[in-house]
């Protein structure tokens, strides 16, 4: 992901590039590599996948699982990673 920031004078274009999604949120331009946040939501689910196999035997990754889970559950950018993150 890329971060920019635009002033009201500043006349260059924003490129689409393909794989890349462009949002303009507070001002500022985020580019989000899709493929990036597809492989991030799978990442997600297949963590859950394991934890439901694995019953108590998941116990201790559970606080290096929660470390990374919690903070993506208010990630803006993919409904998908919140939703994954969320289960």
């Amino acid at each position: 992901m890329f971060k920019r920031n635009f002033s009201d004078n500043d006349d260059q274009a924003t490129e689409e590039r393909e794989g890349w999604e462009t949002i303009v949120m507070d001002g500022q331009t985020y580019g989000i590599k899709t493929s990036a946040m597809e492989e991030k939501c799978q990442a997600f689910e297949t963590l859950v996948i394991y934890c439901s196999t694995l019953g108590p035997r998941f116990a201790p990754y559970l606080s290096q699982t929660l470390e990374v889970t919690l903070p993506c559950l208010k990630f803006y950018f993919h409904e998908g990673v919140r939703e994954a993150c969320a289960m």
